[in-house]
């Protein structure tokens, strides 16, 4: 016989988690980690089982009605907002079936996860946060500033363009879509929101057919990998992919993880001052800085058919929420889990996910990280204290990221 829903110990509209979530996680993993909400989901805490849940096949990004909705969408000719908007989602990558699924990540992984990639990634993630922090050296008089506004939102966008072979007045255009595309993960989606988020994908891959076309054969950018196993996406697949990896999912996850860790520095101050002077760590750091306060703090998964964990069976049709963050301060996986320790060795965090859609984004998340703090640190070694409050954003309950963060620039002893 199916148990009964527990009390409610996770609520994920709670505003009071936006200023501090981790006492929360904490209860959830001593009292119940395999939690069946009164709201009508599971809810997982511990590590081990947030990981499982992240890689099992038996756990989907999306319920069977959401599919039938999505696939009807697809065969439809329908104007409407709704299923006009379903039409341009269900292209998106985590839609496909699993073959080309895994053939376009395989194709993704080239221009942006491989070794090979990277090194090609790295000079115009160098020269965009160089950009960056020039102009905010350029008014160092004002000795204040908005990171958020100034650095760290750009900076994704900046990226991408720059990468894509896009002239600089793009840059505008591209924050745009990356804003508007992002909100149909908001709370409260709204037709009109429905039709921003359309429109928004339709006018980037549209851009993007024209950048394509506009490439020369040999150029050397980050798309040279493709083709590279003799199965060249088609220019349909590769401006959907692509609008999907850089303007969507990999722009706010991205945004969220550099605001948490600067915060998180700027609130340890003997950690601050270790990667100022070390800044050989920043690889290990921005792993730690990844776990102690990830962007990604949950995401669902809904289950194909019944599964077990934690002692407890999960029918099939349900949702699971698996939460990132809670993961990331397991004492089982994380000793004393709430210290920020940037010499933690053997960090592996949740927070990506893992499986078959473990996020694309993130290799080039970690390396605009680890080119962004140390050079922050280098160009402002008195960055500090917070001037304001933070203030974090209420609109996506899955992410953790602030809205603003300002900064004295020269406030700090010497």
């Amino acid at each position: 016989m199916p148990s009964q829903p527990s009390t409610l110990l996770f609520n994920p509209f709670d505003a009071g988690l936006l200023e501090d979530p981790y006492p929360v996680y904490r209860r959830l993993r001593e009292q119940d980690p395999v939690h069946r909400s009164p709201l009508g989901f599971w809810v997982l805490s511990r590590y081990r089982d947030v990981t499982w849940a992240q890689q099992d096949p038996r756990l989907d990004f999306f319920s069977a009605r959401a599919r039938s909705l999505l696939q009807q969408a697809g065969a439809s000719s329908s104007a409407d907002s709704t299923s006009a908007t379903l039409a341009v989602a269900r292209r998106w990558l985590v839609l496909a079936e699993p073959e080309r699924h895994r053939r376009f990540r395989s194709a993704m992984g080239r221009c942006f996860s491989s070794p090979h990639a990277l090194d090609r990634l790295r000079p115009h993630v160098v020269r965009a946060v160089d950009e960056l922090l020039d102009s905010l050296s350029e008014r160092r008089c004002a000795r204040r500033a908005d990171l958020m506004a100034e650095l760290v939102r750009p900076l994704p966008t900046n990226v991408a363009a720059a990468a894509l072979g896009m002239p600089s007045e793009d840059r505008e255009r591209c924050r745009r879509w990356a804003v508007a595309i992002g909100r149909i993960e908001e709370t409260g989606i709204s037709p009109a929101r429905l039709r921003t988020f359309r429109d928004a994908v339709v006018e980037c891959e549209g851009h993007l057919r024209g950048v394509l076309a506009r490439r020369a054969p040999d150029a050397a950018d980050v798309l040279s990998a493709l083709g590279t196993d003799g199965r060249e996406p088609s220019e349909e697949e590769l401006v959907t992919h692509l609008t999907l990896v850089l303007f969507s999912a990999a722009y706010a996850t991205t945004v969220g993880f550099l605001g948490n860790s600067i915060l998180a520095l700027l609130r340890h101050p003997d950690q601050l001052d270790l990667l100022r002077r070390e800044p050989s760590l920043a690889p290990g750091a921005v792993e730690e800085l990844l776990r102690y306060d990830t962007s990604s703090q949950h995401h669902s998964r809904w289950t194909l058919a019944d599964v077990e964990v934690g002692g407890r069976v999960i029918p099939a049709g349900n949702r699971v929420v698996a939460l990132m963050g809670a993961a990331n301060r397991d004492p089982e996986q994380f000793p004393d889990p709430d210290r920020l320790d940037l010499t933690r060795p053997r960090v592996r965090p949740a927070s990506f996910g893992g499986g078959p859609h473990v996020c694309l984004g993130a290799a080039l998340a970690r390396l605009q990280a680890q080119t962004l703090i140390p050079r922050l640190l280098e160009r402002f070694p008195r960055l500090g204290p917070v001037l304001e409050p933070p203030r974090w954003r209420t609109d996506s309950p899955g992410l953790r990221w602030l809205d603003s963060l300002v900064v004295s620039l020269e406030g700090r002893p010497a």
